[in-house]
Formats: C-alpha cells, structure tokens, sequence
C-alpha cells in the first residue's frame, strides 16, 4: 500500500493489523543476517511480536516524534533455505504495522569485519 509521508513522497509498505507471515528465501549456504525496516511515529503503530527462526522479539514503533520515520532492525538470522518471519500485534491500534523493507544480508559473512556491528553503534 502507498503511505504519503509529506504530501510529496509516497513510501510502499505491507501493513499487519493481524497476525501474519513473510516467507524469504535465503539462497547461501550460510546462515545470514535479516533487517526489517517498518515505520515508526509517536502514538500511532501497534506494538509486535516478530518471530524469525525461534527468535522473538518485540517491536516498538512508536517514538518521541510526531511525523512518520522509517527504523531498520535486526531481527535474526535466516538459515539457508525458505524461512518464516512471523508477525504478530502486541496492542491494538486503529492503524496497521507497517513493514517496508525486509533484508537478507548475504554478504555479512564475507567481510572482514562485521558491518552489523557498525550499524548497531549508529542506532545506539
């Protein structure tokens, strides 16, 4: 679904009010890295369980900013193969979770140092 962000750009999301499933295919041999990217806003998107591989974790997207911003997390490995995220709301509220990027980083393993331990010293 288009999501209009300031009347000019429009960002493409999957939006889960319900409990729900995306299949991914990881095509290494290894195991790799996920990153989701959902939208975040103050007060405005429903707290989530997401699931990868019997890793659970849970999603708070709502911030101190009341405008629409997207977040990238890592969420758990994907094992070679076809995988599950599941997803599932925590609270309710009158709009959906929006997830508008989901990413398997198959590289991570071949460079020489852990390019997710940057990205988690920029988070932080």
């Amino acid at each position: 679904v288009g999501v209009p962000l300031d009347g000019q750009n429009i960002v493409f999301a999957i939006n889960f009010r319900y409990p729900g499933t995306i299949t991914i295919m990881n095509s290494k041999k290894h195991s790799a890295p996920v990153l989701m990217s959902f939208m975040m806003k103050k007060d405005t998107y429903p707290k989530m369980e997401i699931e990868l591989n019997s890793n659970k974790i849970v999603v708070d997207p709502n911030s101190n900013l009341n405008r629409n911003w997207m977040r990238t997390i890592i969420i758990g490995y994907a094992k070679p193969g076809s995988n599950k995220v599941r997803l599932r709301p925590v609270t309710k509220w009158q709009t959906a979770f929006r997830v508008t990027g989901l990413y398997i980083c198959g590289a991570c393993a071949e460079f020489p140092y852990d390019p997710l331990d940057l990205m988690y010293e920029t988070l932080n």
